[in-house]
């Protein structure tokens, strides 16, 4: 890794806040804040774009902030960032040409160019604040913003005859307005009032060089200017200054630049390891080495903050004291598979290429996410040697019998990976299990992937690939005692691609085949060594009047023990898998929703969707990924929509879910998306045996807390009472699972008042019973 050839001893600040569970229905951050690009300095605050969200420290405590759609941000993607001293607004621009102005008090979205159907391309390459305007340098051209009126003021396009033209810097000096583009260097009278018409800009040729090479910088001080470009025969940065009203060389030994920035009285420049300090007139206050960053500035005190890539955010004080802040997070946005338990995730952060038909391998280097509930950690070949052997992780789970123990899969390289206690302690493969290698075009894959485990503690894998070859056995069993079986079903299965596998609590193994090839489904009745017993059949999705789509991507048992199946076309429902293996006539139901209209009229859940991930909560709701719609959760039923989250009416960072996993604990649910993941903590939680572990948070609730009180410990669909000391009942409900969520208002919808109340559970036979006392303070 970089970080151990750094000599200066820097002193690593975390962040201070405790990253607890959160209330009922509140979301998380789950975003990767590892990969530092820009900085921008404010009055109290450095702010840094990491890994496309944003993070702060304030100057007085060096408390770290992130900041992303869950605390308030109107959207992901942020690629430039400014600060306005003269109205205290720090200001965000993103990929899709959204705004958004950070306030002291709040947080306030412009969205005139990002809903501007006319332009293709709305990336915001940078910003630059000259008092109340902030200039937008986009693809298209400048976009004027009145940041004291919040309103767009302007646009400028001055490409040829008016067309756009990407601007990627600017800057004012000597009453000229220099765009730095990418087909040379413009500019323009910056008091006229006629910059919007194209012919008030002119191409700058004062340089033989300049001609249209693409313009990366253009920055000033008070008295000085600096300008650079990307020379397109030689593919090296070249940068001129303006002095003495002529254009010289600057650098010129230096080929490569990754930022230039100003102020009124200096520059600071970044170039491959190097950081440099320069007064207006260019010449050299401070040069330094150190890693490789990618941005910096100057705070209002002439403290230097440098963006540095898995560093993190380096001050560097006046008095030459380095400080680093890295936030905690995991290291990238990659999530093929998550797995939650108590608090604690696993990510496994590979991939396979869904788009092929055989899941090509992507080759992303072995790497695996650790959130202990309170502090990430990484795990790769830096940290972990032995992770050197994985490349593409693209699952994992964690033990139900040990709540410290996962397990990964290597699906290009790397086989059966178990880490116990935060430690990579085993690999099993081909040479000490029944898994196999797969040579295809002459190179040798694992292709591990599908994990489940059953109700005797035994983990099922699956190792696609070619099950048609004899001898090649594409499901395995591992025993809780370490004996491994393997079983050939390759003249049923044939040469398909095998993905997930789901043991089900009647010890059916239902296997998904994608690319519409249905599923596969076996039961061994528990003799691994005796196949004269066991029965396994392909299922083709069908319902008795039609065939369906067999494209299954995922399945899932509910707490009934019916099979639910996510197809591209919505899920369907298996209500008798026990007959699974008894003919052709196992059919599948479609949820029917009525369209409640005044006709008899009735649609399917989901019909037009590709399903990408089914979890089942503690309430036995159905939570449903979707490829392009975000998350559904519907009633135990299917019948009821409870909620439907986008990336348009929540904090989802996007509407392509990867995949779903529930915490039964703690009843967060863990949504990872194609641009990173976040969690809502859901009502619902597993049912408990007893209520030995009963409590009640908040406890007490004290006048200013708003959100929900939360009863939780309790069995599967308890019933809950809540009095007040008198007996008076004040609310009733049946939990969800292993939990039960109050607002704290009585049947008026009225807050109750300040006293002590009584908390009655029973189970559902009133054969267990608990009572807890609960302060309320109004």
């Amino acid at each position: 890794m970089i970080r151990k050839y750094l000599i200066l001893a820097l002193l690593f600040i975390f962040p201070s806040v405790l990253l607890a569970q959160v209330a009922p229905r509140q979301w998380k951050d789950y975003l990767s804040y590892s990969y530092p690009t820009k900085v921008a300095t404010a009055s109290d605050k450095a702010y840094c774009i990491a890994s496309n969200a944003l993070f702060s420290i304030n100057y007085a405590d060096y408390s770290l902030e992130k900041i992303s759609k869950v605390t308030g941000l109107s959207d992901i993607e942020i690629n430039s960032i400014a600060y306005s001293p003269e109205y205290n607004t720090t200001i965000i621009g993103y990929k899709n040409g959204n705004i958004d102005l950070l306030t002291k008090d709040n947080i306030i979205n412009i969205n005139d160019l990002k809903n501007k159907a006319s332009i293709s391309n709305k990336k915001i390459e940078n910003i630059v604040v000259y008092g109340k305007y902030a200039y937008f340098c986009c693809a298209f051209g400048i976009l004027v913003l009145n940041i004291e009126n919040k309103e767009v003021a302007d646009v400028y396009q001055f490409g040829i005859n008016g067309n756009s033209l990407q601007v990627n810097d600017l800057c004012i000096y000597n009453g000229q307005l220099f765009a730095a583009t990418n087909n040379g260097l413009y500019q323009a009278n910056a008091n006229s009032a006629l910059l919007a018409d194209f012919n008030s800009w002119t191409l700058n040729t004062e340089v033989s060089d300049f001609g249209t090479n693409q313009f990366k910088w253009t920055k000033s001080t008070n008295n000085s200017l600096l300008v650079g470009y990307k020379d397109k025969n030689t593919n090296t940065d070249k940068v001129y200054s303006f002095i003495n009203l002529s254009w010289q060389p600057f650098m010129p030994t230096v080929t490569s630049f990754s930022s230039i920035k100003s102020t009124a009285t200096k520059f600071i420049i970044t170039s491959g390891k190097n950081i440099f300090t320069l007064t207006s007139d260019f010449q050299i206050i401070n040069e330094w080495e150190l890693g490789f960053p990618t941005d910096a500035t100057l705070d209002e005190k002439g403290n230097a903050w440098i963006a540095i890539p898995y560093w993190g955010l380096i001050r560097k004080g006046i008095d030459n004291s380095y400080s680093g802040f890295t936030a905690n997070s995991p290291q990238d946005n990659n999530v093929a598979r998550v797995a939650a338990h108590n608090g604690k995730v696993w990510i496994a952060s590979g991939n396979r290429d869904v788009s092929t038909t055989q899941w090509n391998p992507v080759y992303n280097l072995g790497n695996v996410h650790y959130f202990d509930g309170t502090t990430w950690k990484n795990f790769d070949s830096g940290t972990t040697p032995d992770m050197a052997n994985y490349t593409d992780v693209s699952n994992v789970i964690i033990d139900p019998s040990n709540e410290n123990r996962a397990f990964i899969t290597g699906w290009t390289k790397g086989g059966l990976g178990v880490f116990e206690n935060e430690k990579l302690v085993k690999n099993w493969n081909e040479k000490n299990s029944t898994l196999n290698l797969r040579t295809i075009a002459g190179l040798e894959f694992s292709r591990v992937f599908g994990l489940s485990f059953d109700s005797q503690n035994n983990l099922w894998i699956t190792n696609a690939g070619l099950p048609g070859i004899a001898g090649v056995n594409s499901i395995s069993v591992k025993t809780p005692e370490n004996k491994w079986k393997s079983f050939d079903f390759s003249q049923t299965i044939g040469a398909k691609l095998i993905g997930d596998i789901v043991a089900t609590s009647t010890n059916q193994k239902w296997v998904v085949l994608p690319y519409g090839n249905g599923l596969f489904v076996f039961d061994e009745k528990g003799t691994f060594d005796t196949s004269a017993d066991d029965e396994y059949t392909m299922v083709s999705i069908k319902t008795e009047t039609e065939s369906l789509s067999n494209d299954v991507t995922s399945v899932a048992e509910d707490l009934d023990g019916n099979i639910w199946v996510g197809t591209n076309n919505g899920p369907v429902v298996y209500y008798n898998p026990a007959g699974v293996f008894s003919g052709d006539n196992f059919y599948a139901s479609r949820i029917q929703i009525p369209r409640n209209d005044g006709t008899q009229y009735v649609d399917f859940l989901l019909q037009n969707e590709r399903i990408t991930s089914i979890v089942i909560d503690g309430g036995n709701r159905k939570w449903l990924g979707t490829a392009n719609s975000g998350v559904f959760l519907m009633s135990p039923d299917g019948i009821t929509q409870l909620l439907n989250f986008t990336s348009e009416n929540s904090p989802l960072p996007s509407n392509s879910i990867n995949t779903l996993a529930i915490d039964d604990v703690t009843g967060e649910v863990l949504i990872s998306t194609d641009r990173g993941m976040v969690s809502y903590r859901g009502t619902a939680t597993k049912g408990n045996d007893n209520f030995e572990n009963l409590y009640v948070y908040p406890n007490p609730v004290r006048e200013n807390y708003r959100g929900d009180i939360i009863v939780n410990g309790l069995m599967q669909d308890a019933q809950i009472r809540i009095t007040d000391i008198a007996g008076n009942l004040v609310y009733a409900c049946k939990s969800l699972g292993g939990q039960a969520v109050w607002n704290g208002t009585n049947f008026n919808g009225r807050r109750v008042n300040t006293g002590v109340y009584l908390v009655f559970c029973s189970n559902k036979d009133a054969t267990k019973t608990k009572v807890t006392k609960l302060l309320f303070i109004h």
